[in-house]
């Protein structure tokens, strides 16, 4: 899949989990640096949604965990941007694996 391809389907699978509406960009880097903007907002003022948001996406509670231990808080907001924005590539790939494996199957074998 290109890039391209893949941060537009990222970002609106994030839009869709979060609600908001992000200008569409042309890099990973101009994206995370937008959504990294948002997760502080929910640090700063929100934080019961950034936990309900982090459940929701079913990000891991053990990975959060060792971001924040290891960076110091300037760089929380980043780190957990980042965890979402890998979760939802992992999501992306695993689909993409299950339809290709579903797509090459024997007919004799689908159900």
């Amino acid at each position: 899949m290109l890039i391209q391809q893949q941060l537009q389907i990222v970002q609106s699978s994030i839009e869709k989990e979060t609600g908001i509406q992000l200008v569409q960009h042309t890099s990973f880097e101009d994206f995370e640096n937008t959504f990294t903007e948002y997760i502080q907002s929910l640090i700063d003022h929100h934080f019961e949604q950034l936990i309900f948001l982090l459940y929701r996406i079913d990000v891991s509670e053990t990975s959060i965990k060792q971001l924040l231990e290891q960076a110091d808080y300037t760089k929380a907001a980043n780190n957990i941007a980042k965890a979402i924005i890998a979760r939802q590539q992992e999501k992306l790939t695993f689909k993409e694996y299950n339809t290709y494996i579903f797509n090459t199957e024997s007919t004799e074998e689908k159900w």
